[in-house]
């Protein structure tokens, strides 16, 4: 029997909730567009359970790792080093259940999480994000890492 679910994800067959895949579908087409975008709303809105339903069409054709800062406890977020730690252990177990990382993806977030210390930065994780990135999980698309400008400020994308 069907219930209205007021907390975490909701689930077709247990809950009653609005039809997500038109959503799906063009956050989709942002995403295979290489577009950036958000989903900011009031509380039960359904965010949690759209980003799950996106995460479920994307799998077959991207990598997907899905992960919550909510899992770092206070001690994660006092210094830079602590959140760097924070964020590789829930890497780790993330790359636990996705098998197309990388090995040396895998291990060099291993290293930084095993030796992470007060020299630790963000940067070094970023670091691992770009080589993770310049890997071909997608060999229909043109790959790599490519400096953007942005006013006085050089991004990087990359077609993962």
């Amino acid at each position: 029997m069907k219930r209205f679910n007021t907390t975490a994800v909701c689930i077709p067959s247990k809950h009653y909730m609005v039809d997500l895949s038109e959503r799906v579908k063009e956050i989709k087409k942002l995403v295979d567009a290489g577009k950036f975008f958000t989903i900011n709303r009031a509380r039960q809105y359904g965010k949690t359970t759209t980003i799950t339903a996106l995460a479920k069409a994307l799998k077959d054709q991207y990598v997907v790792i899905s992960t919550s800062f909510e899992g770092i406890g206070d001690a994660g977020f006092e210094d830079e080093a602590s959140f760097v730690k924070e964020f590789c252990r829930l890497l780790r177990r993330e790359f636990r259940r996705e098998e197309r990382i990388p090995k040396d993806v895998k291990d060099e977030v291993d290293a930084l999480f095993q030796n992470a210390n007060e020299r630790t930065k963000l940067g070094d994780l970023f670091d691992i994000f770009l080589d993770m990135l310049s890997f071909n999980f997608n060999r229909d698309k043109e790959q790599g890492v490519h400096p953007v400008q942005v006013g006085d400020k050089l991004l990087y994308e990359g077609t993962v």
